[in-house]
Parts: C-alpha cells; structure tokens; sequence
C-alpha cells in the first residue's frame, strides 16, 4: 500500500522549528508540542519560504514526537538548505505529492493486503476476481459489470464433504467435487438471516457436459437433512433441484437450456411461509422464477440454512463451483 498521510484538524496545520536545521541532515527538531499537529507516519510533504524567493520543499517519511525525518525535494523550489530556529514550514502539495496521491488513490497488490484508509480509494487486486472500492471503513466489491459482494470467510460449514475439498483465494471460495457413480452433494452451509429476506448468489460452474454434473445454491432443512436448490445441470441448463439429504434425489423441475456460460446468479427469497428461487442470465439485471412454493410442499418445519454445492454424480467426472456473489439482505 502507498503512504501518502493527511489529517484533518482544527489547528491551523504550519508548525515552528525548534532548532535549526542543517542542510543535507535529514532530521528536523519541531517546537515542542507541534508534532502533534503533523500525521504519526509518513509520507506527507512540509514547505518553508523566507519570503524573499527562497522556497524549500521536504519530504517527511517518519516522525518522533516533534522530530521529523526529512528529506529535501530536487526540482521544486530552491533545494536543500540552511533554516533558522523558529522558522514556520506549512503543508506542501508538491509534484511529488501529488503522484503519492494518485498511487494512494488506486493501488493494487493482493486481495488480502487491501487495507482500507480513505473513502473512494480504489484497490486492484491481482489475485481476485474484484475489483474494491474504499467505503471509509471497509472495501466494496465490484466485478466487470456489478457490484459484487465477497462471500465471508467465515460461519460456513461442511455437509457431507467427504472426499471434496475447499479452496479460498482471493476472496472466492472453489468446492471440487471428485467423480463419484450416484448423489452426493458436497455442501457449505450457513445459517439464514430472519425471515423475510432475500440472497443474490453468483457462481462459476466447473461442471462438465456429462450426466449428471451438477453446481448450484439453495435452502437446506438441517433436523431433516432436505434441500432445494436453484440448480446448474451439465454446465448449461438452469433449473431446480430437490434432494431428501445429499445421497438421496427426490425431484427437479422448470429447466432452461441456456447454453454454456461463466456466470450463474440465482435469487432465492423466503419470507416464513414461501420459497422462491429465481435464475438470471444477465448477472442480476432481470429475473426469471423457477420455483415458487408454501415452505411446507417439501420441508418438514422450515428452511434454516443457506448453501452452495457440487455434485458429480458420475464415476468419470468431477465437478466443482466457484462462489464469487453473496449478499444477503
């Protein structure tokens, strides 16, 4: 991450030098108590004019209470220098500050490394599939067309995993499903928010165009084991699925054969008494319902949990799914 500091203060942000300084010392001695009105850590820039046409621009890249470890700007103002006890140095917007602003404003480096500093910053991670903008206090996702929300790290859990695996990079979560003859779907739940609610899932699918290769998101009953799920079926059909517990299919219904895609969402309401699922084939933009119907036609009390899944369901090929949108709301 760029370093470029500013703060904002009531104090009128000029300080004093306590002591003189020397040219090509590297070190400033501040009037006792102005360090505070300067950032904890670098870089920030400081500017001294004598009034007279000498101008000095230094480049501040720590300070210690009221010492600051500076360094003189080449080809901005007068150069290095000479500077009296009590002289006033004020903020600089340099050259040089100016190109640490625009690096502070949009960055990249790993998805993990984004540290949010400044509202509207832009963070381009070269491991993810997002790209963030800086919210003040957190970073917002976007993909190449929408927003797009990172799934949480945490609060999921495995459902007859099995020999499948999990993988987390940069903020994507990738279930690998191995080739297995028959049902098993390998599940990461999670509990759902109060009711009503709705959640937009967007998913990659790595299922291949055999029988029955399958990745999708849905609701899960966990006293019963049941699920129902908005549901890719061979990697270009959209639909959905209903299973009596991972091993065990019960039914499926309202198909549409899309084609092949990169990008499934699904849209899945519950408001306590009926269950919608909903598919899209433009990421969100319009929707079309494939299931909609009282909790009660398959569950046995109520859906409690929210997933994703793959299913091979073939003893040659595997599946897998890659979950990169998940907002609840």
């Amino acid at each position: 991450m760029a370093s470029l500091q500013y703060t904002k203060s009531s104090t009128n942000q000029t300080v004093t030098l306590g002591a003189g300084y020397t040219s090509g010392s590297g070190s400033m001695t501040l009037t006792a108590g102005n360090g505070a009105y300067l950032p904890a850590s670098g870089d920030f820039w400081l500017s001294y004019n004598n009034g007279a046409g000498v101008i000095r621009i230094f480049k501040v890249t720590a300070r210690s209470t009221d010492t600051l470890t500076v360094t003189a700007v080449s080809g901005e103002g007068s150069g290095d220098g000479n500077i009296s006890s009590g002289e006033t140095l004020r903020w600089a917007l340099s050259v040089d500050a100016l190109d640490q602003l625009r690096a502070d404003i949009c960055q990249t480096g790993t998805y993990a490394a984004a540290t949010s500093t400044k509202a509207g910053s832009i963070y381009l991670p070269t491991d993810s599939l997002y790209f963030l903008r800086d919210t003040g206090s957190t970073f917002a996702g976007f993909g190449p067309f929408v927003a797009l929300t990172a799934p949480s790290s945490s609060g999921w859990s495995w459902v007859n995993q099995g020999s499948a695996s999990l993988t987390e990079t940069g903020g994507v979560d990738y279930i690998y499903a191995p080739p297995l003859a028959g049902d098993s779907a390998k599940i990461r739940t999670r509990t759902a928010p109060g009711t009503p609610y709705t959640l937009v899932a967007g998913i990659c699918t790595w299922a291949t165009d055999n029988n029955y290769n399958r990745s999708g998101v849905g609701f899960r009953e966990s006293a019963t084991g049941k699920l129902i799920a908005g549901v890719v079926d061979q990697g270009k059909t959209m639909g959905y699925i209903k299973y009596n517990s991972p091993t065990s299919f019960s039914g499926n219904g309202s198909y549409l054969t899309v084609g092949a895609r990169q990008f499934w969402f699904f849209k899945l309401t519950y408001d306590g008494t009926t269950i919608t699922i909903s598919c899209s084939l433009d990421m969100g933009m319009s929707w079309y319902q494939l299931l909609s119907e009282p909790k009660a036609t398959f569950f046995t009390t109520a859906p409690n949990e929210l997933f994703f899944y793959a299913d091979a369901n073939n003893g040659t090929y595997p599946s897998g799914t890659t979950l990169f949108h998940w907002k609840e709301s």
